[in-house]
């Protein structure tokens, strides 16, 4: 299921380098540094769970990550209401920032719901490994040797 993660990530990697470098040819990247975090923060855990681990560690890696992609979109959803609120209709930066903004949330949400679904394909539970005899573990090994040993 890491497979999924792939594609998304890069697509997201291409659309950041975009609106970075738009965001920084009009001189109004200061006023998007929450995207910008975002962005990377996307990117970094987007090719985290990528990557081919165990399902045990993918489960949990995939668990933690859930919270964390909440946090990211509720990042995304402060730097629109901090776009907004400075809104200037003549500017088309703030447009961007706006329509961009609305691209990395739905984004969030595709990464948060697959991530959970991640989380959730497996019940993770303690499994207690019974050795088959008290020799495995060491107790009385060299009298059970002994007693093996026929004359």
């Amino acid at each position: 299921m890491a497979q999924h993660f792939i594609l998304p990530t890069i697509f997201s990697v291409f659309i950041g380098i975009w609106y970075w470098t738009f965001q920084t040819q009009t001189g109004s990247i200061s006023k998007v540094t929450l995207h910008i975090f975002t962005v990377i923060a996307r990117t970094f855990y987007g090719m985290l769970v990528s990557l081919p681990f165990e399902l045990v560690l993918q489960i949990v890696l995939a668990r933690m990550l859930t919270w964390i992609f909440f946090l990211i979109l509720a990042v995304d959803i402060l730097q629109i209401i901090i776009i907004l609120q400075d809104f200037n209709h003549y500017i088309l930066s703030d447009a961007i920032g706006v329509l961009f903004g609305i691209l990395y949330v739905i984004l969030d949400l595709f990464f948060l719901f697959q991530v959970y679904a991640l989380s959730t394909t497996h019940q993770l539970g303690i499994r207690k490994i019974k050795p088959k005899n008290k020799d495995v573990i060491g107790f009385n090994k060299g009298a059970n040797i002994l007693k093996e040993i026929k004359y």
